[in-house]
């Protein structure tokens, strides 16, 4: 817990954290309906929000806990602010027609991997081999657990909070992953940026109002090219600016992105993908922040994104958090008790993913949770209580939570349904089934099937393929250090984009009806 003071003369509570604290939770974006930016008053005063009725218990309110996006301050208030350890985090006018130059003299390459919660960096050295990483938490979740929610935030003229904060970022991670090895930018040649098209143009500078609306229109869909100087101009402490002296020309390069809500991060996934081998009839789903899905054959890839919302990031979920230290991120049955494990083995303190996923299942199994998600009477007002954390705070699972969970699987398994509709198969006739990212390296796909994540009978065609994002982005600069900039794998990629068909999920008519079908667990 971090302990620190909100002047009287702040909008609100959130506003007055955030100034001071770059990691405050806030997967609504500051509307009040997660109540996940819970903080602790200990001196001052507040005005009681609806907020913090509906989130907090009479008790809770009166021992000082607020929800702070919604609290107004009366008076200079201190408070505690639980934050999250990054160093934890499980995971594994800018288009030019010039040549692309890159840094002479430099040896290494950076590929990076933009997700909407957390980041990925490799550095790798003159022979293509990768010789450190690095991780970070995005801190734009603090303006929204989804893309959806930073689209409405920088709508609202906040562009560029969002765009600066990313850059601070990868900033900070650059300097750790060069600080690994006591090298500077001054070393490098070219950096590789694959992400979601939001996450692309928001670190770009390119706007995203475009994407805020149909038929949510990519603005990235090349290669992009700039210098590190234009995107990295504000002042920064002494040691970054010494990792970055001399570095303002260095190339920064971002992926194509397909469409709005498939990105380059998808782009440099089925580029790594199909590099690997002949893929005849794979089902590729990256189930981050974002729920996108592609059908890949022989000669032809159909690719789509569901809204799933940020429910597998723990986002909109009670008790829900990132893949941290004190995670539940697996349970098993023991008779009729459940038992949970977390990440690290640390006291629990909220729910990720892919425990999220394990719990469902083991719900059901138990019958607490039956067919339709409806819990026993038992628990419909205040949930299950998977576990106790420090103090003796419960860990729920409510009703609520359980609902959010049918609807984001649902979504994820309608969109597989209707994507090999479109290619004349069934859903047990994917060959494999390719699960990427690092919430797919944590779950277990046993029970991903029994809740119907996942279509029956696929548990042996199913393979976790990791962060193909990042993978992607380290094969183009593999073969980049291996063949020059005439590698061709520029002209291999945007060559994908002729064999993609983009389909609008929610444009198709049965779509609904498919989507209701697979809220059942």
């Amino acid at each position: 817990m971090t302990r620190i003071t909100v002047k009287g003369t702040e909008k609100n509570l959130w506003e007055g954290v955030r100034k001071q604290l770059c990691d405050v939770p806030s997967p609504c974006g500051g509307r009040g309906s997660c109540g996940a930016c819970r903080v602790k008053l200990i001196s001052g005063r507040t005005q009681i929000s609806d907020a913090d009725r509906t989130h907090l218990s009479e008790k809770e309110i009166e021992e000082g806990f607020r929800i702070a996006c919604q609290s107004v301050p009366l008076s200079d208030c201190e408070m505690e602010v639980e934050v999250a350890g990054e160093e934890a985090i499980k995971v594994l006018a800018m288009e030019r027609e010039e040549p692309i130059a890159l840094a002479k003299g430099a040896s290494f390459a950076i590929a990076i991997d933009i997700g909407t919660t957390t980041l990925a960096f490799a550095l790798l050295d003159q022979e293509g081999k990768v010789v450190a990483t690095q991780t970070g938490l995005n801190h734009q979740r603090s303006y929204g657990a989804d893309v959806v929610s930073r689209i409405a935030f920088a709508g609202k003229g906040q562009e560029s909070v969002l765009t600066a904060s990313i850059r601070r970022d990868i900033r900070m991670g650059l300097f750790l992953l060069l600080g690994q090895k006591k090298l500077t930018l001054r070393s490098v040649r070219h950096i590789v940026i694959a992400g979601n098209t939001t996450m692309e143009q928001l670190f770009f500078g390119i706007s995203v109002k475009e994407l805020g609306s149909y038929p949510f229109l990519p603005s990235i869909k090349k290669f992009i090219h700039a210098e590190y100087g234009q995107l990295f101009s504000e002042e920064v402490s002494v040691d970054i600016a010494r990792m970055e002296k001399g570095a303002e020309r260095l190339l920064v390069t971002g992926f194509p992105c397909i469409a709005g809500f498939v990105g380059g991060d998808i782009t440099a996934g089925l580029y790594e993908l199909i590099s690997q081998t002949k893929r005849e009839a794979s089902v590729f789903l990256d189930l981050g922040t974002n729920g996108e899905l592609a059908f890949v054959g022989t000669n032809k890839i159909v690719a789509a994104s569901t809204a799933a919302g940020p429910v597998f990031e723990g986002g909109s979920i009670s008790s829900g958090m990132a893949s941290l230290p004190g995670a539940i991120c697996a349970t098993w049955t023991e008779g009729d008790m459940l038992l949970c494990r977390t990440i690290q083995d640390m006291p629990p303190v909220g729910i990720c993913g892919s425990g999220l996923i394990e719990a469902a299942a083991d719900l059901r199994r138990l019958q607490i949770i039956d067919k339709a998600g409806l819990m026993q009477h038992a628990w419909q007002e205040k949930g299950y209580a998977l576990a106790r954390g420090e103090g003796g705070r419960a860990i729920f699972l409510t009703q609520g939570d359980i609902r959010e969970f049918q609807m984001a699987k649902a979504a994820i398994a309608a969109g597989v349904e209707i994507l090999l509709r479109r290619v004349g198969l069934r859903q047990e006739q994917g060959k494999e089934y390719l699960l990427a990212g690092g919430f797919g390296a944590g779950m277990s796909v046993k029970k991903a099937v029994y809740v119907g994540l996942l279509p029956r009978g696929t548990e042996r065609r199913t393979l976790v393929v990791g962060n193909t994002s990042l993978k992607g982005a380290i094969r183009f600069l593999k073969k980049e250090i291996e063949f020059g900039t005439d590698s061709g794998a520029i002209e291999e990629i945007e060559g994908l984009f002729s064999k993609i068909e983009h389909i609008h999920l929610a444009n198709m008519e049965d779509f609904p009806e498919i989507f209701m079908k697979h809220m059942e667990l």
